[in-house]
């Protein structure tokens, strides 16, 4: 007769949430990335510059970029809020760099494996439907860091807590410790400024500044455009910023700290 009865849910403040990388780590996650697939690479900077979930970067168009404005406009796959995402420089070197393949999408060949694997069932998506792309990520991941699993007693099943999912822990404490205000981070990430999950998702240790300098040494991103563009997004990305701002009414002024600039972050 028990078969029928339900073990009581967690409650989210109970829950392992992923764990931010650290400067170091992505740094080394990234160097090895690109040595062994730049697609690997790419993608996992779009995941950090972005803070989009590891399904809504596999499955973003390039109707969904405007590069005028310095902007994705996507709708989140898992919550279906609408997104404005500022692009920094180096997500934006990304997607020029893969515009020209031929395809609807940034990453088709991760779409199409995501969709056969699918099956026509629209609720399975790419995170617990493409068993093989999404390994080849953790793959990389777990070569840096090889006891990805937090601590378990006997008889509890070990939980993960470094994964592609990271890179969004990243984004946002990479974030909220350049100041930038809880409710423009959780508009950016499709995500309740008041969310347990979201705060779960910070990490004070995080070093802002060595993320942006790692990023900035990074061999593997091709520059596409020249210096006196990045000035023109730089500014281009603060108006953007206080547009968002005001549309969402937020009162909390954005304050730069550290060495890093707003613009580094997004």
């Amino acid at each position: 007769p028990w078969y029928a009865i339900k073990a009581p849910k967690k409650k989210r403040s109970e829950a392992i949430h992923k764990r931010a990388f650290s400067a170091s780590q992505v740094r080394k996650i990234l160097d090895r990335a690109g040595d062994v697939d730049i697609d690997i690479h790419d993608f996992f900077v779009l995941c950090l510059c972005t803070g989009q979930r590891q399904m809504d970067v596999v499955e973003l168009r390039k109707n969904q970029v405007d590069f005028q404005r310095n902007e994705i406009r996507v709708r989140a796959s898992k919550t279906g809020k609408m997104a404005s995402i500022p692009l920094n420089w180096h997500a934006r070197q990304i997607l020029l760099k893969r515009q020209e393949n031929g395809s609807e999408y940034y990453f088709p060949e991760w779409k199409q494996e995501s969709a056969l694997a699918a099956k026509g069932h629209d609720r399975l998506r790419f995170e617990n439907a493409s068993i093989s792309a999404n390994r080849r990520l953790l793959n990389v991941i777990d070569e840096v860091i090889p006891d990805p699993y937090a601590p378990g007693g006997d008889g509890v099943r070990r939980k993960r807590i470094y994964g592609v999912h990271s890179w969004r822990a990243t984004f946002v404490s990479w974030a909220m410790i350049a100041g930038i205000a809880p409710g423009l981070i959780a508009a950016i990430t499709g995500h309740s400024p008041d969310s347990d999950v979201f705060y779960g998702y910070f990490d004070e240790e995080v070093d802002g500044a060595e993320v942006a300098v790692v990023l900035a040494n990074d061999r593997h991103i091709d520059i596409i455009e020249d210096e006196a563009h990045q000035e023109q997004q730089d500014a281009a990305i603060m108006l953007q910023i206080g547009e968002l701002a005001k549309r969402l009414n937020d009162r909390t002024r954005l304050r730069i700290e550290g060495s890093h600039s707003l613009t580094d972050v997004i």
